[in-house]
């Protein structure tokens, strides 16, 4: 649910051709991930967030040592 690790395996999967305008493959292709990575997102998101087991935290992450992640929310950390 990172937000800086779109699935960029499946974008590769399709290769610019040579007829393709590239200003044009590439915006469609970088459409084409961002939907695929939201889809991915909003489906754990609902998968995690009904457990009972789970907290889900909206935020801003950052490692405060090999073993900790700090998260800043709106209403503090």
């Amino acid at each position: 649910m990172t937000e800086g690790a779109p699935p960029n395996r499946f974008h590769h999967s399709r290769k610019r051709r040579p007829e393709d305008a590239p200003q044009e493959w590439y915006e469609r292709s970088v459409a084409e991930v961002q939907a695929l990575t939201k889809l991915f997102r909003d489906e754990n998101y609902e998968a995690l967030d009904g457990m009972d087991t789970v907290t889900v935290l909206t935020g801003t992450a950052a490692f405060t040592d090999p073993h900790t992640v700090r998260v800043e929310c709106a209403d503090g950390p």
